[in-house]
């Protein structure tokens, strides 16, 4: 996939109590009205990478490398529905991709969403 079509997955730092608690497809060029360089005393983003280190599921090694992200919107499917603990759709349903089920560390002060990662996972390569 062409690089500069991607994002990078953005979120809250695990070990601040406060901001959200969902992932966010970042764009490499955003477009802002008004902003102010350097830290706000606001809600922070930083960058999300793969921690795979105790057991890697995926075909390739994403481990200690950034995650990208696509936002792509497909107008013949109305409905998707992430099915947690299933590998196989109900009948009728068509398997977009399936992968595992990933989410924060449980110890962090952080919390963060479920979200299903595609078994064979991209990253940023050189990060």
């Amino acid at each position: 996939m062409d690089d500069q079509l991607l994002g990078l997955i953005g979120g809250e730092i695990y070990n601040n109590p406060g901001g959200g608690v969902n992932y966010l497809c970042l764009p490499h060029n955003p477009k802002y009205d008004k902003y102010k360089d350097g830290r706000q005393n606001v809600g922070y983003i930083y960058g999300t990478e793969y921690d795979v280190s105790g057991l890697n599921p995926f075909k390739k090694n994403p481990h200690d490398h950034e995650a990208p992200c696509a936002v792509c919107f497909v107008k013949s499917r109305g409905s998707v529905l992430m099915m947690p603990a299933r590998n196989d759709c109900p009948s009728g349903w068509t398997e977009e991709y399936h992968g595992y089920l990933m989410t924060g560390y449980y110890n962090h002060r952080k919390g963060y969403e479920f979200v299903c990662v595609d078994e064979d996972a991209e990253y940023v390569r050189g990060s």
